[in-house]
């Protein structure tokens, strides 16, 4: 962590080659341009940084979309539509073991307390738990 951006107290995570990031209670997904995952877990929100940065290819398509819920687990769409979550991710194991496929397809998913939401490509509102 170095560069700060002005004026606001930001310091800089990752310095380049990022297009989203998506943060969970104690672990941050970051979605590379190159279509990677950079993960760092064991972030406890008091000044902590954590492990150091992991990474995971997505080997499925292009990543369009990620969020990682409070519980580790992180789900995905890519640029067909198609919509994947990380089998065994969690805090304590946050790489998981595999990718699985769900049904549907969405444009965006978002995960939290309140379970899985996703936007489909028509501007519908989904919910799913689990």
């Amino acid at each position: 962590f170095g560069k700060r951006l002005k004026g606001s107290g930001w310091k800089t995570a990752l310095d380049s080659g990022i297009k989203q990031v998506s943060v969970g209670d104690t672990t941050v997904w970051a979605v590379t341009k190159d279509n990677k995952f950079k993960i760092k877990s064991q972030l406890n929100g008091n000044g902590s940084n954590g492990n150091d940065w992991l990474q995971l290819d997505a080997d499925f398509g292009e990543v369009q979309n990620c969020s990682v819920g409070p519980n580790g687990v992180i789900w995905v769409t890519d640029t067909r539509g198609k919509v994947f979550r990380r089998m065994g991710a969690k805090a304590t194991n946050p790489m998981g073991t595999k990718w699985q496929q769900v049904d549907g397809e969405l444009s965006m998913v978002s995960v939290g307390h309140s379970g899985v939401w996703g936007l489909t490509s028509d501007q519908v509102v989904f919910y799913r738990e689990g």
